[in-house]
Protein backbone atom coordinates (compact mmCIF):
# COMPACT_ATOMS: atom_id res chain seq x y z
CA UNK A 1 0.00 0.00 0.00
CA UNK A 2 2.81 2.45 0.75
CA UNK A 3 4.50 1.57 -2.69
CA UNK A 4 0.81 2.18 -4.44
CA UNK A 5 1.39 6.17 -2.23
CA UNK A 6 4.75 6.70 -3.56
CA UNK A 7 4.13 5.74 -7.12
CA UNK A 8 1.28 7.99 -7.70
CA UNK A 9 3.55 11.60 -6.71
CA UNK A 10 6.24 10.58 -8.84
CA UNK A 11 3.79 9.85 -11.66
CA UNK A 12 2.49 13.09 -11.53
CA UNK A 13 6.01 14.37 -11.46
CA UNK A 14 6.75 13.18 -14.67
CA UNK A 15 3.46 13.90 -16.20
CA UNK A 16 3.99 17.51 -15.34
CA UNK A 17 8.04 17.68 -16.41
CA UNK A 18 6.57 16.24 -19.65
CA UNK A 19 4.19 18.95 -19.93
CA UNK A 20 6.63 21.49 -19.15
CA UNK A 21 8.93 20.79 -21.94
CA UNK A 22 8.14 22.69 -25.16
CA UNK A 23 6.90 20.43 -28.06
CA UNK A 24 8.34 21.44 -31.54
CA UNK A 25 4.95 21.98 -33.79
CA UNK A 26 6.68 23.48 -36.76
CA UNK A 27 4.37 25.55 -37.33
CA UNK A 28 3.84 28.15 -40.55
CA UNK A 29 2.52 31.64 -39.42
CA UNK A 30 2.21 33.21 -42.45
CA UNK A 31 3.24 33.00 -46.37
CA UNK A 32 2.96 35.79 -49.33
CA UNK A 33 3.80 35.84 -52.53
CA UNK A 34 4.06 38.65 -55.18
CA UNK A 35 3.29 38.02 -58.80
CA UNK A 36 3.88 39.76 -62.67
CA UNK A 37 4.02 38.88 -66.03
CA UNK A 38 7.03 36.86 -66.04
CA UNK A 39 7.73 35.60 -62.42
CA UNK A 40 6.72 35.15 -59.29
CA UNK A 41 8.55 35.09 -55.12
CA UNK A 42 7.54 34.17 -52.10
CA UNK A 43 7.95 34.87 -48.31
CA UNK A 44 7.22 32.10 -46.01
CA UNK A 45 7.38 32.04 -42.48
CA UNK A 46 7.90 29.06 -39.86
CA UNK A 47 8.15 29.11 -36.04
CA UNK A 48 9.02 26.78 -33.31
CA UNK A 49 11.45 24.55 -35.73
CA UNK A 50 14.70 22.86 -34.60
CA UNK A 51 18.03 24.25 -35.54
CA UNK A 52 20.04 22.31 -37.55
CA UNK A 53 16.91 20.24 -38.93
CA UNK A 54 16.15 20.03 -42.34
CA UNK A 55 12.18 21.17 -43.69
CA UNK A 56 10.08 20.99 -47.13
CA UNK A 57 7.33 23.08 -47.28
CA UNK A 58 4.55 22.03 -50.16
CA UNK A 59 3.02 25.03 -52.13
CA UNK A 60 0.26 25.27 -54.24
CA UNK A 61 -1.64 28.41 -55.79
CA UNK A 62 -3.50 28.96 -59.33
CA UNK A 63 -3.57 31.37 -61.75
CA UNK A 64 -6.27 32.95 -63.70
CA UNK A 65 -6.12 35.11 -66.53
CA UNK A 66 -9.20 37.19 -68.48
CA UNK A 67 -7.40 36.08 -71.85
CA UNK A 68 -6.25 31.93 -71.16
CA UNK A 69 -6.63 29.05 -69.19
CA UNK A 70 -5.95 29.19 -65.25
CA UNK A 71 -2.89 27.47 -64.41
CA UNK A 72 -2.31 25.59 -61.20
CA UNK A 73 1.93 25.82 -59.85
CA UNK A 74 2.66 23.10 -57.44
CA UNK A 75 6.29 23.76 -56.58
CA UNK A 76 8.17 23.05 -52.86
CA UNK A 77 11.06 24.45 -51.66
CA UNK A 78 13.58 22.96 -48.59
CA UNK A 79 15.61 24.78 -46.00
CA UNK A 80 17.89 23.93 -42.67
CA UNK A 81 16.99 25.54 -39.68
CA UNK A 82 19.29 28.15 -38.05
CA UNK A 83 17.49 29.09 -35.62
CA UNK A 84 14.17 28.29 -34.21
CA UNK A 85 12.43 30.72 -36.00
CA UNK A 86 12.82 31.47 -40.01
CA UNK A 87 11.11 33.04 -43.11
CA UNK A 88 12.17 31.27 -46.15
CA UNK A 89 12.33 32.95 -49.31
CA UNK A 90 11.74 31.85 -53.12
CA UNK A 91 13.46 33.95 -55.11
CA UNK A 92 12.06 34.79 -58.11
CA UNK A 93 10.92 31.78 -60.18
CA UNK A 94 9.77 31.95 -64.09
CA UNK A 95 6.33 31.55 -65.45
CA UNK A 96 4.12 32.65 -67.94
CA UNK A 97 4.81 34.93 -69.97
CA UNK A 98 1.02 36.18 -68.67
CA UNK A 99 -1.15 37.86 -70.73
CA UNK A 100 -4.48 39.62 -69.87
CA UNK A 101 -6.14 40.59 -66.56
CA UNK A 102 -4.33 38.37 -63.89
CA UNK A 103 -5.29 37.50 -59.98
CA UNK A 104 -3.97 34.36 -58.12
CA UNK A 105 -6.32 32.64 -55.65
CA UNK A 106 -6.15 29.07 -54.08
CA UNK A 107 -2.49 29.96 -52.24
CA UNK A 108 -1.83 27.51 -49.54
CA UNK A 109 1.71 26.48 -48.37
CA UNK A 110 2.08 23.08 -46.07
CA UNK A 111 5.09 22.37 -43.63
CA UNK A 112 5.46 18.40 -44.54
CA UNK A 113 7.04 17.97 -41.38
CA UNK A 114 3.70 18.81 -39.46
CA UNK A 115 1.20 19.62 -41.49
CA UNK A 116 1.12 22.80 -40.47
CA UNK A 117 -0.82 25.12 -43.09
CA UNK A 118 -1.33 28.49 -43.99
CA UNK A 119 -3.12 30.36 -46.65
CA UNK A 120 -0.74 31.88 -49.02
CA UNK A 121 -1.30 35.39 -50.15
CA UNK A 122 -0.46 37.41 -53.15
CA UNK A 123 -0.12 40.98 -54.23
CA UNK A 124 0.24 41.45 -58.06
CA UNK A 125 3.23 43.99 -59.51
CA UNK A 126 1.53 46.26 -60.24
CA UNK A 127 -1.76 46.03 -58.84
CA UNK A 128 -3.87 45.26 -60.42
CA UNK A 129 -1.69 43.37 -62.88
CA UNK A 130 -2.75 43.82 -66.65
CA UNK A 131 -0.44 42.15 -68.60
CA UNK A 132 -0.98 43.01 -72.65
CA UNK A 133 0.97 42.12 -75.70
CA UNK A 134 2.85 44.30 -77.07
CA UNK A 135 5.10 45.44 -79.91
CA UNK A 136 8.58 48.18 -80.14
CA UNK A 137 11.71 47.46 -78.86
CA UNK A 138 13.88 47.90 -75.84
CA UNK A 139 17.54 48.67 -75.41
CA UNK A 140 20.37 50.53 -72.81
CA UNK A 141 22.63 48.93 -70.67
CA UNK A 142 23.43 47.71 -67.50
CA UNK A 143 25.06 46.85 -63.97
CA UNK A 144 24.21 43.89 -62.38
CA UNK A 145 25.27 41.74 -59.42
CA UNK A 146 26.39 37.98 -59.17
CA UNK A 147 25.56 36.42 -56.02
CA UNK A 148 28.55 34.63 -55.76
CA UNK A 149 32.50 35.28 -53.44
CA UNK A 150 34.37 36.80 -56.49
CA UNK A 151 37.01 39.50 -56.47
CA UNK A 152 34.53 41.22 -58.69
CA UNK A 153 30.71 40.10 -58.11
CA UNK A 154 29.11 42.08 -60.68
CA UNK A 155 28.86 42.31 -64.22
CA UNK A 156 27.73 44.69 -67.16
CA UNK A 157 26.29 44.79 -70.65
CA UNK A 158 24.18 46.25 -73.37
CA UNK A 159 21.35 45.11 -75.66
CA UNK A 160 19.23 46.36 -78.79
CA UNK A 161 16.28 44.06 -78.80
CA UNK A 162 12.56 43.88 -81.23
CA UNK A 163 10.03 42.59 -80.32
CA UNK A 164 10.24 41.06 -83.69
CA UNK A 165 12.49 38.16 -83.28
CA UNK A 166 13.52 38.59 -87.19
CA UNK A 167 14.99 41.94 -86.93
CA UNK A 168 18.50 42.21 -86.29
CA UNK A 169 19.34 42.64 -82.12
CA UNK A 170 22.60 42.97 -79.92
CA UNK A 171 22.93 41.70 -76.59
CA UNK A 172 26.23 41.73 -74.82
CA UNK A 173 27.04 40.22 -71.30
CA UNK A 174 30.21 40.77 -69.12
CA UNK A 175 31.02 39.41 -66.06
CA UNK A 176 34.79 38.93 -64.53
CA UNK A 177 36.84 37.58 -67.45
CA UNK A 178 34.24 36.23 -69.31
CA UNK A 179 31.41 37.95 -71.94
CA UNK A 180 28.88 36.17 -73.83
CA UNK A 181 27.46 37.83 -77.39
CA UNK A 182 23.90 36.64 -78.62
CA UNK A 183 24.19 35.86 -82.16
CA UNK A 184 20.70 34.37 -82.65
CA UNK A 185 17.63 35.41 -80.86
CA UNK A 186 15.37 32.17 -80.82
CA UNK A 187 12.14 33.75 -79.06
CA UNK A 188 10.74 36.58 -77.67
CA UNK A 189 7.24 37.94 -75.95
CA UNK A 190 7.26 41.65 -74.99
CA UNK A 191 4.24 43.26 -73.15
CA UNK A 192 2.75 46.02 -71.49
CA UNK A 193 2.38 45.65 -67.83
CA UNK A 194 0.01 48.65 -66.61
CA UNK A 195 0.84 52.09 -67.88
CA UNK A 196 3.85 52.46 -70.31
CA UNK A 197 7.26 53.86 -68.59
CA UNK A 198 7.42 55.50 -71.94
CA UNK A 199 4.89 57.28 -73.72
CA UNK A 200 7.17 56.87 -77.19
CA UNK A 201 6.45 52.91 -76.95
CA UNK A 202 3.94 50.35 -76.25
CA UNK A 203 5.96 48.16 -74.36
CA UNK A 204 8.00 47.81 -71.66
CA UNK A 205 8.97 43.92 -70.52
CA UNK A 206 10.52 41.84 -72.79
CA UNK A 207 11.12 37.71 -72.29
CA UNK A 208 13.35 36.03 -74.21
CA UNK A 209 16.08 33.49 -75.29
CA UNK A 210 18.94 32.90 -77.75
CA UNK A 211 21.79 31.27 -78.38
CA UNK A 212 25.11 32.80 -78.86
CA UNK A 213 29.14 32.30 -78.03
CA UNK A 214 30.98 32.58 -74.63
CA UNK A 215 33.98 33.94 -74.84
CA UNK A 216 34.04 33.02 -78.36
CA UNK A 217 33.22 29.32 -78.41
CA UNK A 218 29.71 29.06 -79.75
CA UNK A 219 26.86 26.36 -78.38
CA UNK A 220 25.55 28.44 -75.30
CA UNK A 221 21.97 29.55 -74.17
CA UNK A 222 20.74 32.91 -73.10
CA UNK A 223 17.31 33.39 -71.47
CA UNK A 224 16.44 36.96 -70.20
CA UNK A 225 13.85 39.56 -68.59
CA UNK A 226 14.42 42.82 -69.10
CA UNK A 227 12.08 45.72 -68.08
CA UNK A 228 11.72 49.58 -68.06
CA UNK A 229 8.63 50.17 -65.10
CA UNK A 230 10.70 53.61 -64.87
CA UNK A 231 13.53 54.55 -62.41
CA UNK A 232 14.36 52.81 -60.22
CA UNK A 233 11.65 50.53 -61.81
CA UNK A 234 14.22 49.25 -64.24
CA UNK A 235 15.21 45.28 -63.29
CA UNK A 236 16.54 42.43 -65.58
CA UNK A 237 17.38 38.86 -65.26
CA UNK A 238 19.55 36.23 -67.25
CA UNK A 239 20.56 32.96 -67.44
CA UNK A 240 23.03 31.41 -69.51
CA UNK A 241 23.94 27.75 -69.85
CA UNK A 242 25.64 25.17 -72.50
CA UNK A 243 22.74 24.67 -74.86
CA UNK A 244 23.64 20.54 -74.78
CA UNK A 245 23.74 20.53 -71.66
CA UNK A 246 21.56 22.62 -69.58
CA UNK A 247 22.72 21.81 -65.79
CA UNK A 248 25.94 23.24 -67.28
CA UNK A 249 25.08 26.78 -65.87
CA UNK A 250 27.99 29.64 -66.26
CA UNK A 251 25.84 32.59 -65.27
CA UNK A 252 22.37 32.90 -63.01
CA UNK A 253 21.14 36.36 -62.22
CA UNK A 254 18.54 36.24 -60.31
CA UNK A 255 15.48 39.15 -61.11
CA UNK A 256 17.15 42.85 -59.71
CA UNK A 257 17.24 46.30 -60.20
CA UNK A 258 19.94 47.95 -61.98
CA UNK A 259 23.11 48.89 -60.08
CA UNK A 260 23.89 51.20 -63.06
CA UNK A 261 22.40 52.28 -66.47
CA UNK A 262 19.31 52.71 -67.97
CA UNK A 263 17.01 50.41 -70.21
CA UNK A 264 14.87 52.76 -72.92
CA UNK A 265 11.37 51.47 -74.60
CA UNK A 266 11.14 52.73 -78.01
CA UNK A 267 8.14 52.74 -80.82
Amino acid sequence: MAMRRYVFPVLLAVMSISFAIPSFANTLVSAKGTISCSDYSLAISAIQLQVGTQYTINYTFRINSTSAPSETIRNSTSFTASASSATVRVPATAVGPLTGTITVTSGLATLTSSGSTVALVFRTNPSPLVCTPATGNLKGNFGFDIAVAAPDPSGTGNYALDCNPTQPGTLEINWGVHSFHLQTLESVTCLLVGNPASSAAPVNEMIGSGTGQLDGVTGYTVSFTLADHGTPGNVMAFLIYQTANPSNVVLNVQLQSLIQGNLQAQQ
